[in-house]
């Protein structure tokens, strides 16, 4: 322990509403002590197990290293009484001990004047406090979105899931799936992911019973043994889970428990069964739930409000349908963007072949060292999110038309990108630059590019794209074209960046897009550095 024993009990002693220290046990592993906590507002005192771990004053990970555990389970309504009868609290960075512990106790002072005295609840409570298990040694999680139709009281179906992956959860393995489907009699209601996962094969079938009410206790922590459902689950209901069980060949089977959180949305609880040992009796005709521990595990909501809740680009960017020609560099950094910024209707564009020399800037992985890059991009991104909608086009029109340009191709090619509402062209292609200047488009088309090693990075927005780009790299920014970087000789020069110099650039160049489409204001413009590396946008 980074204090003594005296130090303890001499802090302790320095605060004036706490009484009784006893039943004290110090080692290095654990610091343990009895405490009350008595002060004038409080009807009686309140009592508590304190324990402290040798990390403290400082954390573990991002937990705090002393534990307040209420001795009375009268206290379990209240907010922020874990399962334990732990307080869960998080408090301020201090590495001096007794000033730390005067906060920790502080805290814990202010927590019982809130909640214990003047009965403050909480509305962030959202979902059960619920102690997830293994089955059979491994982990389960299952991800829900939203679904395209309602649920009814006691709704009782079907539910379809398909396999996504396993992976290591903490020191054991998790088989994760995702939830496509709810049935109940002939109505399919659908999850609202992209048609890639839905259209992915059912891996694992399940039931579903949607009660409306939570499944709680305290309003706040999830049933634990299933007799406690003997209120909710009506005999019709346990006669339907019977029945369905039996049309499951399946090892295991996941139910799903379906209700409103405090902001009317649905969130559902799974729970394993094995089949084998089942929660469920039939006595000539009479169910009864078995005196059996529920075998809760991992559900996440994962809809697309929740998914990109912590910040997405503004609606009239991730609702609209995009197109990104050139898959480099520049591009496929546009591309992970926008679809990590919730963008879901999204077309990418590249006739080229992505070789292992490609890799070190761009988008892409070393396996398999040689492939199309539309093909690659597109699996990327979907593997990203769930909600786009990835469309891809090796062999665009306009190069047959570069050799000859009558008005029947442009309107053909304005045709073509009048699919879309933003075009971000990528290719740093002169020629479809010029091209697509002539275009009659209400859309818009973003051109970027960026000069060698970094230095400056242009965005031309349509119309009249091609005239501003040219100027600027013919009369206005430094661009060094012989020191190009020639892996093969003179075929096929690349302009000199990291992947680092590069990613800046594009990023604050699509926060600049973002903030237009938002204003509905746009210009073109540079961005580059000053003498001192600070990044400058200039409009134009």
């Amino acid at each position: 322990m980074k204090f003594s024993q005296i130090e303890l009990e001499q802090t302790i002693q320095s605060i004036s509403y706490i009484r009784n220290l006893s039943a004290l046990s110090f080692s290095k592993e654990r610091v343990s002590f009895d405490i009350t906590f008595d002060f004038e507002e409080l009807d009686k005192p309140i009592d508590f197990n304190v324990a402290i771990y040798p990390a403290y004053p400082l954390k573990i990970s991002d937990g705090e290293s002393i534990c307040f555990c209420l001795k009375d389970d009268e206290y379990k309504k209240f907010s922020h009484v874990m399962l334990n009868n732990a307080i869960c609290f998080h408090n301020q960075h201090c590495i001096i001990f007794h000033q730390k512990l005067h906060q920790d106790f502080q805290a814990i002072k202010q927590w019982i004047i809130k909640y214990v005295i003047n009965q403050e609840k909480d509305e962030h409570y959202e979902h059960l406090i619920t102690e997830n298990h293994t089955y059979n040694g491994t982990h389960f999680s299952f991800q829900f979105t939203d679904i395209d139709k309602s649920f009814s009281q006691n709704e009782i179906g079907i539910v379809t899931n398909t396999y996504l992956t396993t992976s290591k959860y903490q020191d054991k393995d998790m088989h994760n799936y995702l939830v496509q489907s709810f049935t109940h009699n002939i109505t399919q209601k659908n999850c609202k992911w992209s048609s890639l996962y839905l259209g992915k094969e059912n891996d694992l079938s399940g039931i579903y019973i949607f009660i409306g009410e939570k499944p709680a206790v305290y309003d706040r922590f999830s049933f634990l043994n299933w007799q406690e459902f003997k209120s909710i689950f009506n005999q019709q209901i346990l006669s339907d889970i019977w029945k369905i069980t039996f049309t499951i060949t399946q090892e295991y089977i996941p139910i799903f428990i379906g209700y409103y959180t405090k902001n009317q949305n649905i969130h559902w609880q799974v729970a394993i069964i094995d089949l084998k040992a089942p929660f469920l009796k039939n006595k000539n005709g009479v169910y009864e739930l078995c005196d059996k521990k529920i075998n809760w595990v991992i559900s996440k909501n994962s809809s697309y409000n929740y998914f990109f809740g912590r910040g997405a680009f503004h609606p009239n960017l991730t609702h609209k349908k995009v197109l990104i020609i050139g898959l480099g560099a520049i591009g496929s950094q546009v591309a992970k963007t926008l679809v990590r910024g919730g963008c879901t209707n999204i077309t990418i564009a590249d006739y080229d072949i992505k070789e292992p020399e490609n890799i070190c800037r761009s988008e892409y992985n070393f396996i398999p060292p040689y492939t199309n890059k539309t093909d690659e991009l597109a699996s990327i991104l979907c593997s990203i999110s769930p909600f786009v909608e990835v469309r891809f086009i090796r062999h665009f029109a306009t190069e047959c038309i570069k050799s000859d340009i009558p008005s029947e191709n442009l309107n053909f090619l304005s045709e073509q990108f009048s699919e879309f509402d933003y075009i971000f062209d990528c290719s740093t292609d002169d020629d479809l630059m010029y091209i697509t200047d002539k275009l009659n488009l209400t859309n818009t088309i973003f051109n970027l590019s960026i000069t060698n090693h970094a230095k400056a990075l242009i965005c031309g927005i349509s119309p009249n794209h091609y005239r501003f780009i040219r100027h600027q790299f013919d009369n206005i920014l430094e661009n060094d074209t012989l020191d190009s970087y020639n892996p093969i000789g003179c075929w096929s020069p690349t302009f000199k960046a990291s992947y680092n110099d590069i990613a800046i650039m594009v990023q604050l160049s699509l926060k600049t897009i973002n903030l237009m489409i938002q204003e509905n204001n746009y210009q073109h413009f540079t961005i580059q550095y000053d003498d001192y590396l600070n990044l400058k946008v200039g409009r134009f």
